[in-house]
């Protein structure tokens, strides 16, 4: 259980040993900082600086604001995501093996240096920024550790924190430049891929949560009512991808990208409601990881032509 882990806060602890390797306790850094999603928030406060910009060019993402609050947001979510390793080391002793803390490659002490250094520079940079940036930083710093702690095992609300967290970003790149309405669709977009992909973590977890007494959509309700609900999600997000370009000007260059991010988001629905839906949620995962990168490349897109 969680509460048994052992948290071993000296040098043995956080740096790695001789059996280890140093490149290899590197590269298990890295993995638990998850770039991918890294690369999601920088792409999110980025788009959202673009999209608030009055010149909504390449440039207007390229100033020293704008890159610092792309930074902080990317120490907060990679500490973030060390955090929730640290906390799911016995659930990912059954479903996740080869994570870096289950096979040892980064002790839990290391996880925990990383999330409160990482969490500490994301809100220092805030300061850089306005009072605001920091607020938010700060409130999204205690709202991953509540997550963290005791939400990441409850119906919904969990997922629903982190679908939040994620859009976000897009307000976080927004105020770099002095406003937040014009965001508001790709945060909406954001939101609804990350809440299904959230329900979708939950049936990959099934297994290893029942076993934790984590009460998530998947345990709670069953595997098949949750990739249910999960492609009942991406399907409304399929139908407000039009909004944009019908009701808020957005060109034609928006509209044929944004058909690469549905095509993905159909992908993940065919595969969440195949009769062997299980042995395909973790394609579905990864599709709907894909589609988000390409809905805020569409919106980048249809701003910056």
């Amino acid at each position: 259980m969680i509460r048994r882990i052992r948290v071993e806060v000296n040098l043995i602890a956080t740096t790695p040993t001789r059996e280890t390797g140093v490149w290899r306790w590197a590269g298990g850094v890295i993995r638990l900082l998850r770039p991918l999603n890294l690369l999601i928030l920088l792409v999110g406060v980025g788009t959202g600086a673009l999209l608030a910009a009055e010149e909504r060019t390449v440039a207007s993402v390229l100033g020293v604001d704008v890159i610092l609050a792309a930074l902080s947001a990317m120490f907060v979510g990679g500490a973030a995501n060390s955090m929730n390793d640290y906390f799911d080391l016995e659930i990912d002793r059954i479903n996740r093996p080869d994570r870096p803390l289950p096979s040892a490659i980064v002790s839990p002490g290391a996880a925990r240096i990383i999330w409160i250094a990482g969490s500490v520079i994301g809100v220092v940079l805030g300061f850089w920024l306005s009072l605001p940036h920091v607020a938010l930083a700060t409130g999204s710093v205690a709202l991953l550790y509540l997550y963290n702690l005791y939400w990441k095992r409850t119906v919904l609300i969990g997922n629903v924190v982190v679908a939040f967290m994620t859009a976000l970003a897009l307000v976080y790149g927004a105020w770099a430049v002095g406003k937040s309405g014009p965001v508001l669709a790709g945060a909406t977009f954001a939101f609804l891929t990350t809440l299904a992909r959230e329900i979708i973590k939950d049936v990959e977890d099934e297994k290893g949560d029942a076993a934790a007494a984590a009460r998530t959509v998947a345990v709670v309700w069953g595997a098949r009512r949750a990739t249910t609900l999960a492609a009942g999600v991406l399907a409304a997000t399929i139908l407000l991808t039009p909004v944009p370009y019908l009701l808020l000007d957005y060109g034609d260059s928006y509209l044929l990208a944004v058909i690469l991010a549905d095509a993905a988001l159909l992908y993940a629905i065919w595969c969440l409601l195949r009769p062997d839906r299980t042995r395909y949620v973790s394609r579905a995962s990864g599709s709907v990881k894909w589609a988000m990168v390409l809905g805020i490349i569409a919106l980048a897109v249809a701003t910056a032509v």
